[in-house]
């Protein structure tokens, strides 16, 4: 057996390693913890933008690069998550129950992940009711335009039925006022045009 003096160099430079190890790990959970909070503050920031378009079909087309999005977002939410599990693993195989680098704890990073989330589901139901808005009032455009073509129709017919008039002039006001109606059809028309 080597004497104690020969063995203390040992020791000490085992207990340096160890402890060298013990904050190498703090200093990488904080930096991985410091990480996922900053970029969960930026995302949900950037994902609160609620321009999805003003036209039916910039909204439909939106819809694809909010998929991306999305996608996009959970990816990198998972991900840096992970990398934070993987920093307590090893904060907890070297024993490390301190770490004065940062007070950020894995309960912070899953509400730092979940908030992001939640801006998501928050994002997506925003842009769903504006399809459903954009689709009303485009069916609604639709049904006007129908409504105003039938009606310019209908006039060009009126006009048609007057010129095509004949008799004395008592005889064509008489048939003028039968096509005029008092001006109830033209009323309906109008009407529909204007619901």
């Amino acid at each position: 057996r080597p004497p104690r003096s020969t063995l203390f160099p040992y020791t000490t430079l085992f207990r340096s390693a160890t402890e060298q190890a013990k904050e190498d790990a703090r200093i990488a959970y904080a930096s991985k913890a410091k990480n996922l909070a900053r970029w969960a503050a930026v995302a949900q920031q950037n994902i609160a933008d609620r321009t999805f378009g003003f036209t039916l079909d910039a909204v439909t087309k939106h819809g694809e690069k909010l998929d991306a999005s999305d996608a996009d977002y959970k990816q990198q939410a998972d991900k840096k998550r992970a990398q934070v599990a993987a920093a307590t693993a090893k904060l907890e195989e070297l024993g490390v129950t301190d770490n004065s680098h940062t007070k950020l704890t894995p309960a912070n990073a899953d509400a730092s992940k979940a908030a992001v989330l939640k801006a998501l589901e928050a994002r997506r139901a925003a842009y769903d009711a504006e399809l459903a808005q954009q689709q009303r009032w485009d069916a609604s455009r639709k049904a006007f335009a129908d409504d105003a073509e039938q009606f310019v129709a209908w006039l060009g017919e009126q006009r048609s039925q007057v010129a095509a008039t004949s008799g004395s002039p008592d005889e064509r006001a008489d048939a003028i006022r039968a096509i005029h109606q008092d001006g109830k059809p033209g009323e309906i028309g109008r009407a529909s045009c204007r619901e």
